[in-house]
């Protein structure tokens, strides 16, 4: 019976080597099994993920770097062009936009003078009138009630108040939503009533802009010196070698410095001054005159734009900061001319005036100062407005 007994230990060994093996296997299959499973179902899961619900990342690509200066070039800055225009008919001077459009009419003595300034979205209007019994409220309210009553019922207007216009008053009032606002201004001046009318039209930002424009017009507004007042004491100053004479209300030629161009080619002519409002040098009422003689190959053109370029250049320097330029075309005595304002960083306005004379290339410079403010410049007006050049 032994080999049997033999024969059934060995086939349970066998039995034993092969459940052991058995074990083993499920041992490490269901896990590895396992982790297949859940790889393959994180990596579906992860691209259902990243398609529908995780935030989209953009990659930018930093833009290349220009070599070019970000500093505002002279010939990039914002200029404001204006025109100075004078109305022998009304007796007045004032600025406007140069891309505007300007007629002055008038007819015969005794009737109404009108001056009208437009765009397709706003008009600037001054016209002169006389009346025999009606003062100024009266005025201004029969023709508030003329404007209401050809306005649709949506309009409304605002009250009349006290409006100054080259430091005469007068009277103003709105008028809103009337097919565009309109804003209505009196004062008597030279014993006629001045009306100054603004209408501005578009959306609320683009009206505001248009009535702002109006409005700067409007400030300009300078009447000439009243013919019934009699003027002070004048000094004529005549400069022959340069074939021009000016008057002036003997300001003082010995108190006060004002810088001219920005040139070292300028000579100073003459600069005339206030005493009794003479500050320091920053602060002082005076009118320097300088000239300019140019080289055989430069023009009072390209004189003109390398001041301009060399003055906010200065302004940028000195400052820090980037000049608000204006400038206004106006007459001297007929002579076309240019009005620089806001290139000087001493605060200076630079008139500069072509004189070529017998081709010589010359030019004119004017450089005003002034701390009085409207007084002063009553004196400045009066001066250029008697030059004369021969």
């Amino acid at each position: 019976m032994e080999p049997e007994t033999t024969l059934e230990a060995e086939a349970e060994q066998k039995h034993k080597i092969v459940e052991r093996k058995k074990v083993f296997f499920r041992l490490w299959f269901y896990p590895f099994l396992l982790i297949l499973t859940l790889s393959i179902l994180g990596g579906i899961s992860y691209g259902i993920y990243n398609t529908f619900f995780a935030p989209k990342i953009v990659v930018v690509k930093p833009e290349p770097q220009s070599t070019q200066s970000t500093e505002p070039q002279n010939n990039n800055q914002v200029v404001e062009r204006n025109i100075q225009y004078k109305s022998d008919n009304l007796k007045l001077a004032l600025e406007y936009p140069k891309d505007t459009k300007m007629e002055d009419t008038w007819e015969s003595p005794g009737q109404t003078k009108k001056l009208e300034i437009f765009t397709d979205n706003y008009t600037f209007r001054v016209s002169t009138f006389t009346t025999v019994i009606r003062n100024l409220d009266d005025i201004a309210k029969v023709k508030k009630e003329a404007v209401m009553e050809g306005c649709p019922n949506t309009a409304d207007s605002s009250e009349t108040s006290n409006v100054t216009v080259n430091g005469t008053e007068g009277r103003t009032f709105e008028v809103r939503n009337c097919e565009g606002d309109l804003t209505v201004s009196y004062v008597p001046k030279f014993n006629v009533y001045y009306e100054f009318m603004q209408i501005y039209k578009g959306d609320i930002g683009y009206k505001q802009t248009q009535k702002a424009i109006t409005q700067e017009i409007l400030d300009s507004v300078r009447f000439y010196p009243d013919p019934s007042v009699p003027k002070g004491p004048r000094q004529t100053y005549t400069n022959n070698d340069y074939g021009f004479s000016f008057e002036h209300p003997w300001l003082d030629s010995e108190c006060c410095v004002v810088s001219g161009a920005a040139s070292d080619s300028s000579d100073k002519l003459i600069i005339l001054g206030n005493k009794s409002t003479f500050v320091d040098k920053d602060h002082l009422d005076a009118i320097g005159f300088f000239i300019h003689t140019g080289k055989d190959n430069e023009d009072f053109t390209k004189y003109l734009d390398d001041q301009r370029k060399s003055l906010a250049d200065d302004y940028l320097v000195v400052r820090g900061t980037q000049p608000k330029l204006q400038e206004i075309a106006i007459k001297v005595d007929g002579k076309d001319s240019t009005l620089l304002r806001g290139y000087s960083w001493r605060d200076n306005d630079l008139i500069y005036v072509d004189i070529n004379r017998n081709g010589r290339k010359r030019a004119l410079v004017i450089s005003i100062k002034n701390i009085s403010g409207e007084k002063f410049q009553r004196v400045v007006d009066e001066i250029l407005n008697s030059f004369k050049f021969f």
